[in-house]
């Protein structure tokens, strides 16, 4: 491989594990929308599982995912919204309480954080595998290009 090439997949290793590293870091909080605005906390009730189907053609097979449909109140008024992350099995039961952030101009804006600090652990660890690795093949390729242009 030229040495121009390991540049270049050097950078992207290093841009998708630092990408992935900071997921890990910071929790895919910064991804959602609602992050800024809903500053707010409240205990939501689950009251009952949207089930969600996915066809495979080519497999001839369904999957079925289940996203919590939750309810809860703020200045006396009763809010329901559905979660953003369906999971096979479910991940809620009925009854279950959550704790919710909401927006205070908008109370029936709202999320709550639906990641496991698994899915933390993974993504940092694959980014700081990728950074490293990126690293490693930069380093090697400086090295040879400034062996090849000092001869």
């Amino acid at each position: 491989m030229k040495t121009s090439a390991k540049i270049i997949a050097a950078v992207l290793l290093l841009l998708i594990g630092g990408v992935l590293a900071f997921i890990g870091i910071t929790g895919p909080d910064f991804l959602t929308v609602n992050t800024r605005s809903c500053t707010e906390t409240a205990t939501a009730t689950v009251t009952d599982l949207e089930l969600h189907t996915t066809t495979n053609q080519k497999k001839h097979s369904t999957h079925r995912s289940y996203a919590p449909v939750y309810e809860y109140e703020v200045d006396g008024v009763t809010h329901i919204n559905v979660g953003e992350v369906a999971s096979s099995p479910a991940k809620y039961k009925v009854g279950d309480k959550i704790t919710i952030h909401y927006d205070p101009d908008d109370p029936g804006k709202s999320y709550f954080n639906d990641t496991s600090i698994y899915y933390r652990i993974i993504y940092g660890a694959l980014g700081g595998a990728l950074l490293l690795f990126g690293a490693v093949i930069m380093i090697r390729a400086i090295k040879k290009l400034k062996n090849s242009t000092s001869i």
